[in-house]
């Protein structure tokens, strides 16, 4: 993230992880339902295995990356990888 001040950077990070650590302990549950973000931003995936979405889309959480800060979902039945800082739990 060149350019842009450290704090921001580190902060960006940090609610990311804190996604994906809820995102696990949602996942982990047994019986439960997968856990369904909301996307905060447009955003073309770079790789093919990446997600590609618009603000305010509906993803299904399948896995949470090692680092947290991505995770595998689906959304209108494509699979791919999200970061974590693109979206909020829905409840």
């Amino acid at each position: 993230m060149d350019g842009f001040p450290k704090e921001a950077v580190d902060s960006v990070r940090a609610r990311a992880r804190e996604v994906g650590e809820e995102l696990r302990r949602r996942l982990a549950k047994p019986g439960g339902s997968p856990p369904v973000c909301k996307t905060l931003y447009a955003r073309t995936g770079k790789e093919a295995d990446e997600l590609s979405f618009e603000p305010d889309s509906i993803i299904t959480i399948t896995e949470v990356r090692p680092s947290g800060m991505w995770m595998i979902g689906t959304l209108e039945g494509k699979e791919g990888h999200v970061p974590a800082s693109y979206v909020v739990i829905l409840d």
